[in-house]
């Protein structure tokens, strides 16, 4: 049987503006791509983190702006979107 393993020193990327979905916006790399050889030439960039968290920052972020339960329910759904993309 196939065997998965998440890391535990996983991290999330971030862009450094807002999406949106304004038309305005559609060619707005900054927007839309996490990669840091696009957000690095942003002016927003910030070298410190360089548009990433550890896993467990992004989570105590989560807990304090939106409680246990819900980052629980939402790192359960991430886990079930990693199994289906396998």
């Amino acid at each position: 049987p196939l065997q998965a393993y998440k890391s535990s020193l996983c991290f999330a990327r971030f862009c450094n503006y807002k999406y949106t979905e304004d038309e305005d916006d559609l060619d707005n790399a900054f927007v839309h791509l996490t990669n840091v050889a696009v957000q690095k030439h942003s002016d927003s960039y910030n070298e410190n983190h360089g548009s990433k968290w550890p896993l467990e920052s992004l989570q105590f972020y989560l807990r304090s702006n939106y409680g246990h339960e819900r980052t629980e329910k939402l790192m359960r759904e991430i886990d079930g979107i990693i199994v289906h993309t396998l």
